[in-house]
């Protein structure tokens, strides 16, 4: 489990993190399974990377920091721009798929990472 390093210590709110919660209280029932990432992809992560990603719904260290900015902005949390390359090696070393090229990352890793950091 990897913290999310880009945010700072304030509480998150608002309709973005109300949607987050509500998959938080069931991933606390179990692992971070398909249904939880697909949960996470439909409900918040999916649009955000259509903004941030290529044509190919990949994103490159640059457009996963723009991603992680909209995200955490949406849930009201400051976001670090000098923590966001250690963010994006994590979510490539632990959830980059072969749907995207090499040092990018796909919309599921993009969800996983997410789970993983909320879990």
């Amino acid at each position: 489990r990897h913290h999310n390093q880009t945010q700072s210590r304030l509480q998150p709110y608002g309709e973005t993190w109300e949607k987050l919660g509500a998959i938080m209280i069931l991933l606390q029932a179990g692992d971070v399974s398909d249904y939880f990432v697909n949960k996470i992809r439909s409900d918040v992560t999916d649009e955000l990377v259509e903004d941030c990603a290529s044509e190919n719904h990949c994103m490159k260290m640059e457009q996963f920091a723009q991603f992680m900015k909209r995200l955490l902005t949406k849930i009201h949390l400051n976001y670090d721009e000098d923590k966001a390359t250690k963010c994006f090696q994590n979510a490539m070393m632990d959830f980059y798929d072969d749907e995207c090229p090499k040092f990018t990352l796909s919309r599921k890793g993009a969800a996983q990472y997410v789970a993983n950091v909320l879990q």
